[in-house]
């Protein structure tokens, strides 16, 4: 089945670290400067360089004093970020949560927890928070992203669709959501503009989910070695007969399917198990 990619760019893979919270702070000695002498200001501009050259752990660090000088949702809010970065999920939707507590219409609050809780499988709870994040502003992209993500793993294409459209309209050129409204129309059975958006995906550059979605489809349409020859671009070519292979045993497509199992097998004789139970798949599946 074609690939889906994750709500959060790539998110790829959402894996998690659980923490419980964030980074211990040290207050400040006096009102206006930090420890080392930095005003609040100066010290948030630090940990935003720190985030923006990719160290987190420095900045969640920094975010923490600054916390402890001054408790606003913006805080929390870069907080939880840092941490999400980290993957630290479970302690960035305790930061985003502090934050709604402070201003509970602070709509990129709700569109981060909401995107932490799907990060944590909690997809029960992320749906209205992020719901309601587009409730106070409609122009988030990655809640309506995430929103279409959720609404595919319940094999409902038709509300994923427009959740996807809208987020296109407002990131346009992202692979991605081009992917992922690929993925929709693939599971709403619209083989052709699935395969529309696969390719305008990879009009943008190289992008794995696409290329292997477009080569699943081919397979779908029976256009075996069209599929072969996509999806062996990025994964090793017993890898990619397999797969096609076992696309020709869901279609009943026994003889085929064996044929491009035999192939992966002389390819990978030792090492490809997996062809070799497809291929008895088939094989029992074709004798009927």
């Amino acid at each position: 089945m074609p690939t889906r990619t994750s709500f959060r760019l790539l998110l790829p893979a959402l894996l998690l670290v659980f923490a419980a919270g964030c980074a211990t702070t040290t207050p400040s000695q006096s009102a206006g400067t930090t420890l080392d002498g930095r005003t609040y200001e100066e010290l948030l501009e630090t940990a935003d360089e720190a985030a923006r050259g990719g160290d987190f752990r420095a900045a969640l660090t920094l975010y923490g004093e600054a916390q402890t000088r001054k408790d606003t949702a913006e805080i929390w809010i870069r907080i939880g970020e840092a941490q999400r970065e980290l993957g630290l999920l479970q302690g960035a939707a305790l930061a985003f949560q502090s934050a709604i507590k402070l201003d509970p219409d602070a709509a990129a609050a709700h569109e981060s927890l909401g995107l932490a809780l799907l990060a944590l499988r909690e997809t029960d709870q992320a749906r209205p928070v992020l719901e309601k994040a587009l409730e106070l502003d409609p122009n988030l992209w990655q809640a309506h992203n995430a929103l279409g993500v959720m609404a595919d793993l319940a094999s409902d294409p038709d509300a994923a669709i427009p959740h996807y459209e809208k987020a296109l309209a407002l990131y346009p050129r992202s692979a991605m959501l081009l992917n992922n409204l690929g993925y929709s129309h693939y599971l709403a059975g619209n083989d052709v503009r699935a395969r529309h958006y696969f390719e305008a995906a990879l009009d943008l550059g190289e992008y794995q989910p696409a290329t292997l979605n477009l080569g699943l489809l081919h397979a779908r349409r029976g256009h075996y070695r069209r599929a072969v020859e996509i999806l062996a671009t990025v994964v090793d070519r017993p890898s990619a007969l397999n797969d096609v292979g076992f696309v020709a045993i869901s279609k009943g497509d026994y003889d085929a399917a064996e044929a491009l199992l035999e192939e992966a097998i002389r390819l990978s004789p030792v090492h490809y198990e997996i062809a070799q139970r497809n291929l008895a798949l088939a094989r029992s599946e074709g004798a009927y």
